[in-house]
């Protein structure tokens, strides 16, 4: 009876207990085909006073461009700070405004970056660089958008206050 298929055995648990410590899901994994790789691609940090569903991997989007991927989330003084990494072509200027939002109406979250509105773009967006909470911020999700059409259309108990 020969003992390599014990040791192989031994060898496969032994790599699937190491490994399955750290396991958060397929989308902690640099996936292929997403954007923010190569060796020009950089790192951005955004303040975000909430991430609702977005998770890593998830797209980063210029307009209707997919330019980028989150490559982390973590808790810091109170709001998220999302990680992403963007393909080296990325130009945006460095007071550059960040927001989560919904691909469509059953889609899945993406970080969506634009230019500042009502005031003169500055610099450009490079390395390193931190878009504040005061620049960030999100689009309404679904709930949120039928939540507030069901008032509307309830009435938003208006009746109610005159009794």
């Amino acid at each position: 009876m020969s003992t390599r298929p014990a040791v192989a055995a031994g060898m496969l648990a032994c790599v699937l207990v190491v490994t399955g410590c750290d396991w958060q899901g397929l989308n902690s994994l640099d996936l292929p085909g997403t954007r923010g790789h190569g060796s020009d691609a950089f790192e951005v940090i955004l303040e975000m006073p909430d991430v609702t569903t977005l998770e890593r991997n998830s797209r980063v989007r210029v307009g209707d461009v997919t330019v980028g991927r989150v490559s982390g989330l973590r808790l810091s003084n109170g709001h998220a700070e999302v990680t992403v990494m963007l393909d080296g072509s990325t130009v945006l200027p460095a007071n550059a405004n960040a927001a989560i939002g919904q691909t469509g109406l059953l889609g899945s979250a993406h970080v969506e970056l634009s230019p500042p509105v009502g005031e003169p773009a500055r610099g450009r967006l490079a390395d390193g660089d931190v878009i504040p909470l005061e620049r960030s911020g999100a689009f309404p999700t679904t709930e949120q958008t039928l939540s507030s059409l069901s008032l509307v259309l309830s009435g938003g108990g208006l009746a109610q206050a005159q009794e």
